[in-house]
């Protein structure tokens, strides 16, 4: 789903109608791609969303809350400096192209009229916001293009802007039925909702669709067309131009079989089902509930990608040691064979001469009493052949026990890399990404930024809070920060502390306040531990409880690990159902 020229049409008309003579009161850029303008007007402070993201391009008031970055990017600075305080004169918009024009005349410094206008290209990966003066030259933009990303059009500060070269499309707005009528008389063929969206301007192929169904049910079958049909389309059409031209939209949100939102349009859709559409009192808001969970998520996924490629990295590396200590420990143990040696020939020292190359004894280890021959350095007395045995058994057993504690140590990591993948795959705001980022710098993973200048403490997140049907506060952390501070600094040594038995997932605290705790709370908080850990989507999952006391942190241990005892184990559903008695608190 994608906005098109006519829902752009239908967001820039309520913008007329809702900013026109307001005044900027706040800039923010809380993404490297993402504007929101605060404008007042009439005594209602509006929030105005420009994004020139690949995936999600759009513009639209928004009542979303964004959190902005703790120092704001020079364009923000630039902006704030060029429009606080400016006038929003108007809002212009090319027949249907996907480029806004947005017109702010106010003053410069030295109190003279000014004017600048925000230019808000919807074009894919190519979409753009752009800050031009009044002399019609680019003061600076979301992103900038030099010659060597376009050959045919740059956006640079100082050039002149020049709008995207135009498509070979004929504008619908100035169009009537008869123009419509020559437009399908002379479709040489192929489907219907294709030739419109690549005929007519601001026209995606769905909106093409969408159109046309009434007056065809199935446009994609049909290889040509009946006089008949061809009247009753070009009706239809323009019937449809018409109420674009005056504004006369019914934005609609429409939804998946789940309730998801799917889709949206500045119209109602024929053709489909009327309980997976939804009426919205305004065509930003239909955008927002679409665009807004979604874009999120995707920003979150693109922030998470470098933290889950470096830990990948680091999880693979572990994985190999393991598989390669393994391998040793699984071979048959040679050393006691040359502890073996070494004793027999100690004891047979009086039996065996130097320069020999097999020394043939009996085995006092084996109940026959057999003979055993053992291979001899010839350039060694047969006292110094049995100390090269003993060197032989220490070496061979300093390696088993490296071995042992190497692959320790790599199971320990391969637990700690794959907690971190868990906590990354549930971030869903870019607090908890930063946190673990930090984690990952201070361990060495990720390569901290080099910058002269010292890095701002970023907000810290906060873990998960709940009440219980029995009135105990519940907290689940989101990641090792959070466990950490939940277990070792909030929890006292009286409260119950909970964890997914060998899983990655988050620390649980019940504050007890002294008092014992139901099995209900008991329960209900292991749900909680189930359904924060990666085995939410199993059918049972063991949780270990037991008291803060008995929760302890190893020395050097990485971050979120911790050690405990007298746990007892829960078998729990990870079903969300059980919490119904639970109460989150925000």
């Amino acid at each position: 789903m994608i906005m098109d020229g006519i829902a752009m049409r239908a967001v820039l008309c309520e913008l007329r109608d809702a900013l026109s003579g307001g005044r900027v009161d706040r800039i923010h850029q809380p993404e490297p791609d993402l504007l929101v303008l605060h404008i007042r007007n009439g005594g209602i402070s509006h929030r105005l969303l420009l994004s020139a993201s690949a995936n999600n391009c759009r513009l639209h008031l928004t009542q979303a809350e964004w959190k902005n970055p703790l120092q704001a990017p020079n364009l923000c600075m630039l902006l704030r400096k060029r429009l606080i305080g400016a006038r929003l004169a108007g809002v212009e918009q090319d027949g249907l192209e996907r480029i806004a024009r947005i017109r702010f005349e106010g003053t410069d410094e030295l109190g003279r009229p000014v004017s600048h206008t925000l230019v808000t290209e919807i074009m894919g990966r190519h979409s753009n916001v752009i800050l031009v003066g009044s002399d019609g030259r680019i003061v600076d933009s979301v992103k900038r293009v030099p010659p060597g990303m376009s050959r045919v059009r740059q956006v640079l500060p100082g050039l002149a802007y020049a709008p995207p070269p135009a498509q070979d499309k004929l504008d619908p707005l100035s169009m009537d039925a008869r123009d419509f009528t020559l437009l399908l008389a002379s479709r040489a063929g192929g489907a219907l909702d294709r030739y419109l969206s690549s005929r007519l301007t601001g026209v995606s192929r769905q909106t093409a669709a969408d159109i046309v169904q009434p007056a065809l049910p199935s446009p994609a079958a049909v290889t040509s067309l009946s006089s008949d049909q061809i009247r009753a389309l070009a009706a239809a059409l323009a019937g449809f131009f018409q109420k674009v031209r005056s504004c006369d939209f019914s934005p609609t949100l429409i939804s998946d079989a789940g309730g998801v939102p799917a889709g949206f349009a500045p119209y109602r859709p024929a053709g489909l089902p009327d309980e997976l559409l939804s009426t919205q009192p305004c065509m930003s808001r239909a955008l927002e509930l679409y665009y807004l969970g979604r874009e999120r998520k995707a920003r979150i996924g693109q922030k998470a990608q470098a933290l889950v490629s470096a830990v990948n990295v680091r999880l693979e590396r572990s994985r190999s040691r393991l598989a390669l200590h393994e391998e040793l420990l699984a071979q048959p143990n040679k050393g006691e064979r040359y502890r073996r040696y070494g004793e027999l020939l100690t004891a047979n020292l009086h039996t065996i001469k130097k320069g020999e190359r097999i020394a043939r004894v009996t085995d006092y280890h084996s109940p026959e009493q057999e003979k055993v021959d053992i291979e001899l350095d010839e350039r060694l007395s047969p006292a110094r052949n049995a100390q090269r045995y003993f060197r032989l058994y220490a070496k061979h057993k300093s390696a088993l026990d490296n071995a042992i504690k190497q692959a320790a140590a790599a199971k320990d990591e391969i637990a700690y890399y794959e907690g971190l993948l868990f906590q990354i795959g549930e971030c869903t705001e870019t607090e908890e990404l930063e946190e673990i980022r930090s984690e990952l710098e201070n361990a060495g993973i990720l390569r901290a930024p080099a910058s002269g200048k010292k890095k701002k403490a970023a907000a810290k997140s906060k873990p998960l809070r709940f009440t219980s049907s029995d009135g105990f506060e519940m907290r689940a952390g989101r990641n090792n920060a959070q466990n950490d501070e939940l277990t070792l600094r909030w929890a006292r040594p009286g409260d119950v502390w909970l964890h997914a038995k060998d899983i990655p997932g988050s620390h649980v605290v019940i504050r007890t306040g002294g008092l014992d705790v139901p099995e209900s709370t008991l329960l209900e908080a292991a749900t909680l531990a189930a359904l924060h850990s990666a085995a939410k989507n199993a059918a049972a999952v063991p949780v270990d409880h037991t008291l803060k006391k008995y929760v302890k942190k190893p020395g050097k241990a990485a971050p979120g690990m911790v050690i405990y005892t007298h746990q007892k184990t829960f078998i729990v559903r990870p079903d969300p159902k059980a919490l119904k008695g639970v109460t989150p608190i925000e």
